[in-house]
């Protein structure tokens, strides 16, 4: 499922994944094609995306609130980093958000 939480910021909510493709090598794929440039009205147009992935191991027993914390904070951690970066929330940026 996807969803715009705002502005410019999209959420979206996955199963859990192929274990022989992990989410960040998806996510990223999906980047270097929404990287390729589009024709539009005549003109070349260049598009960029960061992401932040948070996961859980447990769907039923997560607290949303810092999932969605932990997700936030990498995405920012990516757009610091650049554009068309993808960077995994790591445990302690779902706290420093509490």
């Amino acid at each position: 499922m996807a969803a715009r939480i705002g502005g410019d910021e999209f959420a979206v909510l996955t199963r859990p994944g192929n274990p022989h493709s992990p989410l960040h090598q998806q996510v990223e794929h999906r980047l270097t094609h929404l990287s390729m440039p589009i024709l539009w009205g005549g003109q070349l147009l260049h598009l960029s995306a960061s992401a932040g992935i948070a996961e859980t191991r447990d769907p039923y027993g997560f607290d949303a609130d810092a999932l969605f914390a932990a997700a936030d904070a990498a995405l920012y951690a990516a757009k610091h980093a650049g554009r068309n970066r993808v960077r995994r929330a790591m445990p302690e940026m779902a706290r420093a958000f509490m």
